[in-house]
Order: structure tokens, then C-alpha cells, then sequence
């Protein structure tokens, strides 16, 4: 079964120098995260110093899927949470992950995504959930009616390696690729008389 963490970005700000990404954190459960962070806030001063970090809004909090490794740890830290300096997918990689779509309820079509969604039976996959949470946030008071009888669903996806190919191969049948769609080009300007080597044949 998925173990799901919620994930906020931080943010640092100094004076004279504006903000820059900050790193992550990672909490067992919203109500340590709120923990987490009232704790942080009373440690500081009362006056805004030169320089200090600040956690996302909560509307922009993600549920991610964490690895074994970084769930153990989250349980054996006092206070539920983590801060780490990259994502914790790139520090403590995940298999599965979790990728969402919206299913008009009762059918197998999905939403195609957009300001005018239609459905189809494959439709739009969003592969975090911020992102689809930023575009409901976007769309759904001008296409309510839309959405009304839909659901999101939520898919398990384990990646499996399917395919090995060495650097240099790779590159050269990438060239390979380009070579061919460049002299198609050509072939076709010339046919079409664009490459100014067409002639009138009567």
C-alpha cells in the first residue's frame, strides 16, 4: 500500500536580496505539519529579521507518495516532519507514483482538461496533485456545470525499466532522425516549388 506524507516548499527571503527556493518539507500528517510550523514561528523573533525562511500557503500543500526509508524516518523524529534540501523523490525515490484524472461519473471518459473540457476515453492525466488542484481552482466557477457529475480518480503507477540504450546509440539514431526529416523537408519544398528549383512542365 502507498504511504502518503504532505509536502511543502519553502521559501527564503533577505533583505536586499529577494526570495529563492529553500528546499522541502516532509509531515507524517497535516495536523504535524501545523505543529511543525507554529513551532517554528514562535522560535522567531517578533520583529522580521534580514533573513529568514517561510513555508508554503496551505492551499499549496501536495499529498505526495513517500518511500520506506524517509516514512521510518518521519515516525522516529519527535515531531512528525523533516526538512529536506531537494524533493524527497529525488532523495528517497518512490515507486509507485500517483497521477489522477477526472472521470465523468458512471463512464469510462475522462476530462480532456482546459477553460472548455470535453471527455474522451483517454482524457488529460495530471501527474502531481497541485496541479490539478491549481487548475479546478482556475475553471471551476465557469464550468461547474461541467464537473458537476464527475469524480477524481486516483492511479498507481510502478515504473518498470522496459528499455536499455547506451548514450552514444542514443545520439546517434537522434541524428539519424533529424537527418531523415531534414531531407523529407527538402523533398517537399522542392515538390511545392518553395525551394525555387521547381519547374512548369506542360
Amino acid at each position: 500500500m502507498a504511504i502518503q506524507a504532505i509536502l511543502v516548499e519553502w521559501t527564503e527571503s533577505e533583505r536586499g536580496w529577494g526570495i529563492r527556493p529553500d528546499g522541502y518539507s516532509v509531515h507524517l500528517t497535516k495536523q504535524a505539519a501545523d505543529d511543525y510550523f507554529k513551532e517554528y514561528w514562535d522560535s522567531m523573533p517578533k520583529a522580521a529579521p534580514d533573513e529568514y525562511s517561510r513555508p508554503a500557503d496551505k492551499s499549496l500543500w501536495e499529498t505526495i507518495v513517500i518511500a520506506d526509508e524517509l516514512y521510518n524516518i518521519l515516525v522516529a523524529s519527535r515531531t512528525g516532519s523533516v526538512r529536506l534540501w531537494q524533493h524527497p523523490n529525488n532523495e528517497f525515490p518512490v515507486t509507485p507514483t500517483i497521477v489522477y484524472r477526472i472521470r465523468k461519473r458512471g463512464t469510462a471518459l475522462y476530462s480532456t482538461g482546459g477553460s472548455i473540457p470535453s471527455f474522451s476515453t483517454k482524457g488529460k492525466v495530471w501527474h502531481q496533485q497541485s496541479h490539478l488542484t491549481n487548475y479546478l481552482n482556475q475553471v471551476i466557477g465557469s464550468i461547474a456545470k461541467v464537473y458537476k457529475d464527475c469524480e477524481i480518480v486516483a492511479y498507481e503507477v510502478t515504473e518498470r525499466e522496459t528499455k536499455v540504450t547506451p548514450i552514444p546509440d542514443y545520439v546517434q539514431t537522434r541524428r539519424n532522425l533529424r537527418r531523415v526529416c531534414k531531407d523529407q523537408t527538402i523533398t517537399q519544398e522542392m515538390i511545392h516549388g518553395k525551394a525555387g528549383n521547381s519547374r512548369r512542365v506542360d
